[in-house]
């Protein structure tokens, strides 16, 4: 056991539209996928009566749209914590698949890529799903950032046929495809219970020298 080790997964639930910026878009893939894709790892996790070997949080963040006051806020409060911060995963838009590609993005951030390595490796042995590394290592658009530069080991999920409705009224779910958002929620939940069981080497050290 080693409930001080946390893993954290998160999505956030408000929504904006352009068009009309004084009304809320629904947001039914930006972010109402990802918040769904959370609650139900949770929700499945809680049924199988799955008993962490560390402690996992999910969190739904507030104001991303505003610049990820939610998620700034939760990392800060741990950084100054000193909390032991495995890995946070983050979902935002995994919901738009019209012509059933299954493609999907995974996040890597510089100096933490294994975290993303990781991610697509348990998506393309657990899920149906193909995995694309996004080009860029350094992307502040998402929560996730908000944990990178709190130095916390970080990734996330997006869909890779990107939703033509995003911040727009026309976000709603006729525009999702839930047979996608079932396998993204497959290798998410995969991606939490196989952290449990990564071995993490106690008293290790690694020195660089030059000397042969």
């Amino acid at each position: 056991n080693a409930p001080k080790e946390e893993y954290h997964i998160g999505a956030h639930y408000d929504s904006y539209s352009t068009v009309y910026p004084d009304t809320l878009a629904p947001g039914a893939d930006d972010n109402g996928s990802g918040v769904a894709s959370v609650l139900e790892t949770a929700r499945v996790l809680k049924k199988m009566n799955f008993l962490p070997e560390s402690t996992i949080k999910f969190c739904l963040w507030a104001f991303e749209e505003g610049g990820g006051y939610g998620s700034t806020y939760n990392a800060k409060q741990a950084r100054q914590n000193g909390d032991d911060v495995r890995y946070y995963l983050n979902l935002d838009m995994v919901a738009h698949d019209p012509a059933n590609e299954k493609q999907v993005y995974v996040f890597r951030f510089q100096g933490f890529e294994y975290a993303g390595n990781f991610t697509a490796d348990i998506f393309q042995r657990y899920t149906g799903l193909s995995t694309f590394f996004f080009p860029e290592l350094i992307y502040s658009g998402t929560d996730s950032w908000c944990y990178w530069i709190n130095h916390f080991p970080t990734t996330g999920l997006e869909e890779k046929n990107f939703n033509p409705s995003w911040h727009k009224p026309s976000d709603t779910i006729g525009n999702c495809n839930f047979n996608y958002l079932a396998e993204v929620t497959k290798g998410t939940l995969a991606s939490m219970m196989e952290l449990q069981f990564l071995p993490y080497p106690v008293g290790l050290i690694a020195k660089s020298s030059t000397k042969k």
